[in-house]
């Protein structure tokens, strides 16, 4: 198109007025390979401006809307950049006049220059109720990039008004056809001659001439064309207006295009004038600080997987959850909805695969060895077999055909070997999972498995082969380092000759696979193998079933439960729901967690076992109990205070009902004794409430409670019979001596806030850039300092996008990181809101440990608060729950934002005091 054709229509010349905070898009994606023109990468570009090679300010306009030649001249842009959410706007009037309005568009972003703009190939219509209201999309096409415009800078914003005034003219015009009965009588002419009719007012008036009119709609005709061209309606797009126009236009030889949808690649370097206006310092992407042994993990991965296997390996199997409420904080509303890892597609090793079965039968295997001793069936127990001239061992490993085998056989360890009395020569085995077969999935060395407490009972017939896998223990400590990794590099070294001769592969174990518990723990090495026909897992299984067994004493005065043992005087936690038909007003405000209600805390009067030859069972034992309320159950004014009130009510409920230990305390023995107590599940009642008159009363000097010299329970441990997360400095597991912080306050904070790697955040729109994978790398720095120290423990905390972050590869390769180090791992979600934070807090942890050191379990939740359990896919069929939901019952309600700050002190207009005292005790 001929610029001086338009030049009437558009403001006098003027010239691009640079910020000096741009920066060449070049330096955001500068790993961009070759793209289709339709897959090129797509963002949004606010308070833009376009310009030629000369920065004089240009119309949209030149730029050709539809496939065409060649283009004879050079526009860029400039604007700020943000990633294109995929949320779609309209303009109505009101908007369109604030398109042009002098006001600038708030964003968020990274201000840009582009590279030169090569085709506006989007004008798409949006429609509401059928009814057509504006173009809904605006994009630039440019070499490596495509642009989804918002609205056009204060300086640009007259060269883009007429762009406007040009679309309403559009649409007018199909509406003026779409009221005629046949539009196929109205030809261009009878279009024009309607449109100089138009009064002034009228949203698309361009002049009373029709020859005024005539020029401007023919000028500017490429914009109404391909508004007519994408318009939903075949009447419309096939009418003789349109084709009438296409001839106008051909007439003035303004339309010279065809680009062409094709392969583009990045260019050299960026041809934008900005670049040489001010002298912009490219931002370097430095490689982060890592270590060998991480280069190797993540650097052999991505060199083996690239971008476009992932999109055909990893598919999501999670369900979209609903959005969260309004009042979390800003990131939670960016974090991406899906907690789970994309579950990876089983990818089989060419080896041990479904052969032909031998014929084997039981003559074909020989006992090698002679029986020492029987298991507790009187079978006698071997250590060594012969099956068709392959040596199965105690403590070795097999691949088993059994019946429900898939096609890629399984691996078992074997325990012990016995024979049965009717003849058959048996062998019990625990499985070991390759390493795409837990949550690591594509990650791992192929010859590594993992040890599990899956265990069977199989024939010896159904044996295929042995396999040779090295139970691996190196020496762990950064002081073995160098030569674990000489040890390593050799291994590999022999592993890759042999698979070149085509020699069987041999496989290593060093973990313990429990997914139940989202870990990998240590192996335990002195209880495999024994051969002694005792399983470590069957003897684990056969442990947590005797747990969870109820068993009640002769007495009738205690019993076992979950664990937990109770005994009569004890302090119960009950679950809310055991009470749901009671009918209680609302003493505080709980926001989201506004139905939820903290378990009911009762004291053992009585235990009542079924008569007769009745089964003992948590729903057949009966319990007699003497109910408390708490603050919030008396009256609003004392619903913040964290006292309990004991009552006269007395329940009968069952075991089941029972959700773990607490301890009550009289307050007046608690200042006496001089006792320094945990207050996590201590409760200090000092006085009697009658639920029926809501009076409260001294307490009845019979009431017995337990004494004040006895220790605080464990919560979690008497719930679920877990271990506790220590506080790690209190405990001698680390000791914290600098941090640095680039602000002071923020370094004054820093024991109640710690920083976050943006590279995972929701609030990180560019997640897919170069400059954002840099930060990422942040990780790379952190897993290369854990290997050059080696802590005995390692704790990584991050937003919940973590697991799912780059189709959860960056947390497969930190917990594989980890493992090759020799550490065992635990991976879990954690809601913070149930841990006493007054606010949605999702965050992923990792917890590792060496060998040596006992793994920490995951605390259980303390406050009742929203939301369904935080669910990691571990593979195609199973998912994993670090914590239950606390929804259902916690010790105690959710925290609100008037518990953390109802009591700090009043600062007053005009207060100069920066530090400022609490002048009264904390209320709750």
């Amino acid at each position: 198109m001929n610029e001086d054709e338009i030049a009437a229509d558009y403001p006098l010349p003027a010239y691009y007025k640079p910020t000096s905070d741009e920066t060449d898009e070049y330096t955001i994606f500068d790993d961009l390979c070759m793209y289709d023109a339709d897959q090129l990468p797509r963002n949004m570009l606010h308070n833009w401006s376009l310009y030629n090679s000369d920065s004089r300010l240009v119309s949209v306009e030149l730029l050709p809307m539809k496939p065409c030649g060649e283009i004879d001249f050079a526009i860029f842009g400039s604007g700020i950049m943000t990633e294109d959410i995929g949320s779609g706007f309209c303009y109505d009037d009101d908007s369109i006049q604030s398109s042009t309005s002098t006001e600038l568009e708030n964003v968020d972003g990274i201000p840009v220059y582009l590279s030169e703009i090569i085709l506006n190939f989007e004008l798409l219509w949006s429609l509401y109720q059928s009814e057509l209201i504006w173009p809904g999309n605006v994009s630039l096409l440019l070499s490596d990039f495509v642009y989804r415009l918002g609205k056009p800078s204060k300086q640009y914003a007259p060269w883009y008004e007429t762009v406007l005034r040009t679309a309403r003219l559009s649409i007018s015009i199909i509406t003026l056809l779409k009221e005629q009965s046949r539009v196929a009588r109205f030809s261009v002419k009878e279009v024009l001659k309607r449109l100089s009719e138009f009064e002034k007012c009228h949203p698309a008036f361009i002049s009373s001439n029709p020859i005024a009119v005539e020029r401007y709609v023919v000028v500017h005709g490429q914009i109404i064309l391909q508004q007519f061209a994408e318009y939903p309606d075949n009447n419309i797009r096939r009418c003789p207006f349109v084709s009438g126009l296409q001839t106008k236009i051909e007439e003035r030889h303004h339309t010279k295009c065809l680009v062409k949808k094709k392969a583009v690649t990045k260019k050299g370097f960026n041809l934008n004038p900005r670049a040489a206006m001010v002298p912009i310092k490219k931002k370097q992407l430095l490689p982060a600080t890592s270590t060998k042994l991480i280069n190797r993990i993540w650097g052999e991965f991505y060199s083996n997987y690239s971008p476009e296997d992932s999109k055909n390996t990893f598919v999501s199997e999670s369900k979209e959850e609903p959005l969260e409420e309004q009042d979390e904080d800003a990131e939670e509303e960016f974090e991406e909805q899906d907690d789970d890892i994309p579950v990876m597609e089983t990818v089989k090793s060419h080896q041990h695969g479904r052969r032909d079965k031998l014929q084997c039968s039981a003559q074909d295997i020989k006992w090698v060895d002679e029986s020492t001793q029987n298991t507790s069936a009187n079978e006698a127990l071997y250590k060594k077999a012969d099956v068709l001239g392959d040596f199965v061992v105690v403590g070795g490993c097999v691949i088993v055909e059994t019946t429900d085998s898939e096609d890629l056989l399984p691996i078992y360890f074997v325990e012990y070997m016995y024979e049965k009395s009717d003849g058959r020569k048996m062998a019990h085995g625990r499985l070991m999972l390759r390493g795409f077969q837990t949550v690591l999935g594509n990650v791992t060395d192929e010859r590594e498995v993992f040890l599990t407490n899956n265990c069977l009972d199989f024939d010896l017939k159904e044996v295929k082969e042995s396999v040779v896998v090295e139970i691996r223990s190196l020496p762990w400590g950064y002081q073995h380092r160098k030569n674990n990794a000489d040890s390593e590099k050799m291994d590999r070294a022999r592993a890759d000759e042999r698979k070149s001769k085509g020699l069987p592969m041999e496989y290593y174990v060093r973990s313990f696979y429990c997914p139940e518990n989202g870990a990998f723990l240590a192996l335990p090495s002195d209880a495999m193998g024994i051969g002694n026909g005792i399983c470590h897992a069957c003897k684990t299984k056969k442990t947590e079933k005797d747990i969870n067994t109820l068993k009640v004493n002769s007495c009738n005065t205690g019993f076992m439960y979950l664990g937990t043992e109770y005994n009569l005087l004890d302090f119960v936690y009950v679950a809310h729901r055991q009470f749901e038909d009671e009918k209680e007003s609302e003493k505080f405000k709980g926001g989201r967690n506004v139905d939820l209600k903290p378990c009911i805390i009762f004291q053992l009067l009585g235990i009542d076992t079924p008569k007769g030859s009745r089964q003992v069972t948590p729903q057949s034992v009966k319990i007699k109990a003497r109910r408390f309320f708490r603050s919030d159950d008396i009256s609003e004014e004392k619903a913040y205070r964290s006292h309990i009130y004991v009552s006269e009510k007395v329940h009968v409920l069952t075991v089941t009902a029972i959700q773990g230990k607490c301890d009550v305390k009289k307050k007046s023995d608690f200042l006496s004794s001089g006792y320094s107590f945990i207050h996590e599940h201590v409760f200090f009642c000092g006085l009697l409430y009658d639920p029926d008159s809501g009076a409260l009363k001294q307490l009845p000097t019979s009431l017995k409670l337990s004494s004040s010299n006895e220790k605080p329970f464990d919560y979690s441990a008497s719930r679920k019979n877990k271990g506790k997360i220590k506080e790690g400095e209190t405990e001698g597991v680390s000791l914290t001596k600098w941090a640095i912080e680039y602000e002071e306050p923020a370094g004054q904070a820093f024991n109640l806030n710690h920083p976050k790697t943006m590279g995972f955040s929701g609030m990180n729109r560019f997640s897919k850039g170069a400059w954002s994978k840099v930060q990422c790398e942040m990780i790379l720095a952190f897993l290369s300092f854990v290997d050059y120290f080696r802590p005995i423990y390692f704790l990584l905390e991050n937003v919940r996008n973590f697991i799912s972050f780059n189709k959860g590869q960056t947390f497969r390769l930190t917990i594989a990181s980890l493992l090759e180090m020799g550490y065992q791992v635990r991976f879990g979600i954690l809601e913070a809101g149930a841990f006493g934070v007054s606010q949605s807090r999702k965050r992923a942890f990792i917890w590792a440990a060496s060998p040596q050191e006992t793994l920490p379990e995951w605390p259980e939740p303390v406050h009742v608060f929203a939301g369904s359990e935080l669910k990691v896919s571990l593979d195609s069929n199973r998912q994993y729950a670090a914590v239950r939901s606390s929804a259902s019952g916690a010790p105690f309600r959710s925290i609100t934002v008037r518990d953390t700050i109802c009591d700090l002190p009043d600062v007053r207009n005009g207060a100069s005091i920066t530090p400022m005292e609490y002048k009264n005790d904390s209320v709750s």
